[in-house]
């Protein structure tokens, strides 16, 4: 039994597909099976996949097209490793990317979602940019509220999660998203600041060809998460996920709802809450707001307890 499964959906995959493929069958790390999802490719996807001999390649064919997130929960289904890692068929894998992940994940068992930043490359292969980030435990959490941070093509995940808690892959578009959130209620997760996939900005991908789908339903995930820590109005906690992640201007009753809602996540997260965290996040919405905003002794008390709280578990911690 094969320690790492690796999920790969294929739908008109051409020409980029060998590049993904070969990036798999070519880590250092080698004990894995690579589940090839073909999802009645239009192209020559399933000609070339049928010309690779290698015995860790597993290739499951849908009889009807079925979409991208049939096709993920297929091969989801079909996974027999303890680490399920995934890749699109655009994307590349470094060559020990697999070998990183699984020593990081043996290493720190309460994680059970690990993703890594990523170098942007373009449709003919060229770097464009590396995404430097790094998102510890309640820094990903804090990010989940708003958008989707993790790149889905750099994710390996404990499969036991998913089968203990009856997980997968559900909406028809940001499903990923979709599936981190829950997931993150049942296990611990980070983004590691190394470039572990080469992720192709690809027009012609499921992603940019469905953008305006994307981005509907990742608005709803947001508002759902947000509903976990705010009692505000549709209206209002739309209005505050939008003013996250563009900036802008804020209404007053949406503003002291951003600060209710830092403070009720804070409380729910204590386990992972730290001084220099909240001090980011009252730094980060003093920039972005008016004066008038900060004026208000009631919001200053509510930032100051904010401030109480992680103190107090700093304390703790140390004590």
């Amino acid at each position: 039994m094969p320690l790492v499964s690796v999920v790969m959906p294929v739908y008109n995959g051409m020409p980029y597909l060998p590049l993904a493929v070969e990036s798999i069958l070519n880590q250092t790390f080698t004990d894995f099976e690579l589940i090839l999802v073909e999802d009645c490719s239009t192209d020559e996807s399933l000609s070339y996949l049928m010309t690779v001999s290698d015995t860790r390649i597993v290739l499951i064919q849908h009889e009807t097209n079925k979409g991208v997130t049939k096709a993920l929960q297929t091969g989801m289904l079909s996974a027999k490793g303890e680490f399920i890692a995934r890749l699109d068929a655009d994307d590349i894998a470094k060559p020990d990317r697999f070998e990183y992940q699984v020593l990081f994940l043996k290493q720190h068992p309460k994680i059970g979602l690990l993703a890594s930043s990523v170098e942007y490359i373009n449709e003919i292969g060229d770097h464009v940019r590396f995404s430097e980030q790094r998102k510890n435990e309640i820094e990903l959490r804090w990010s989940l509220l708003f958008k989707n941070p993790i790149i889905h093509s750099s994710v390996m995940i404990r499969s036991a999660l998913l089968k203990k808690y009856a997980l997968g892959f559900e909406l028809p578009h940001s499903e990923d998203y979709d599936l981190w959130t829950r997931l993150l209620q049942f296990t611990q997760g980070c983004i590691i600041n190394k470039h572990l996939t080469s992720y192709r900005i690809n027009p012609v991908s499921w992603t940019y060809t469905k953008s305006f789908e994307q981005k509907e339903s990742g608005l709803k995930i947001s508002l759902r998460e947000l509903r976990r820590y705010s009692c505000g109005t549709e209206q209002e906690l739309t209005e505050i996920s939008v003013w996250v992640r563009k900036g802008g201007d804020i209404s007053n009753s949406s503003f002291r709802l951003v600060i209710q809602l830092l403070k009720n996540f804070i409380q729910a997260n204590r386990d992972h809450a730290h001084f220099s965290f909240v001090v980011s996040k009252i730094y980060w919405i003093a920039k972005r707001v008016r004066w008038s905003h900060l004026l208000s002794l009631r919001i200053m008390s509510l930032l100051f307890s904010i401030c109480s709280i992680s103190i107090f578990k700093k304390q703790t911690n140390s004590a």
